[in-house]
């Protein structure tokens, strides 16, 4: 059977579950966040229901560890970063690459391989960037021109400007 008829069937499939499930997560939702809202509101006149307090306790709870979770994660990210982000671009780093050994025609052969990691930004969030063909691009720590070759190709009436401080490029 064919793979995208497969991902297809399967998608009807869940949707068809999910028709019957999403309208009373919705309504169950909605009155939990109205619950909430009351319980916030402390009004002596538009009261929340009984069980709306314990539950509001557990809300609270999950979004304070939710909250918490992700400040202490950033935070570890940002330390591992800052630590690998000079091991990334060191000379045995992955994020660089030594063109010293290389011929002027072994280097126009790498040119773009492997594809720009700008393209998977352009395929997945086109209308977050808004680029336009017909704007300019300035790539700076361009290295092999992966990302020019694919700016050139998703917009060729752009100028598209680029420079690197390795001599080797």
């Amino acid at each position: 059977m064919d793979k995208n008829k497969l991902n297809k069937s399967g998608i009807r499939f869940l949707c068809s579950i999910l028709r019957w499930i999403v309208p009373l997560w919705f309504w169950i939702y909605r009155w939990l966040k109205d619950q909430e809202f009351l319980v916030n509101l402390q009004s002596r006149t538009l009261r929340p229901a009984l069980i709306a307090y314990p539950i509001w306790l557990i809300m609270s709870g999950f979004k304070l560890i939710k909250k918490s979770w992700a400040s202490v994660y950033i935070d570890y990210g940002m330390q591992r970063y800052s630590t690998w982000v000079g091991e990334h671009y060191s000379p045995t780093g992955r994020g660089y690459f030594n063109y010293g050994n290389l011929s002027e025609q072994e280097k126009a052969n790498l040119y773009g391989e492997p594809r720009g990691r700008i393209e998977y930004f352009l395929k997945n969030y086109s209308r977050t960037l808004k680029y336009e063909d017909g704007q300019s691009f300035l790539d700076a720590g361009c290295g092999r021109g992966q990302n020019i070759k694919v700016l050139s190709e998703y917009f060729p009436n752009s100028t598209i400007r680029a420079f690197d401080i390795s001599e080797e490029v």
